[in-house]
């Protein structure tokens, strides 16, 4: 087995990945910076399993994400948007 890169999450530096919560069917959660801010992806172990699940930063500004928890079906986290000076709103 081992340890291998699945996905460049982003091409241009460190994605940052961080947050990882697993569910019962084998898929797991995180939130990693894709270069545009960060976003919730999900993974199934797989390079086509791994995806954004949506764009949060829809607004063009940055998002910090956390508390990322999964019950059930549903995948629930808060956000923090950061305005362009770095300061948060």
């Amino acid at each position: 087995a081992g340890t291998r890169l699945l996905a460049d999450l982003n091409p241009n530096g460190s994605s940052y990945p961080d947050g990882f919560s697993g569910a019962a069917n084998g898929t797991v959660y995180f939130f990693a910076d894709d270069g545009g801010g960060q976003e919730v992806f999900r993974t199934d172990g797989t390079t086509a399993g791994t995806v954004r699940l949506t764009d949060i930063s829809t607004t063009g500004n940055r998002q910090d994400i956390g508390r990322l928890q999964v019950v059930g079906d549903h995948v629930y986290f808060f956000t923090d948007p950061i305005e362009a000076s770095g300061e948060r709103q």
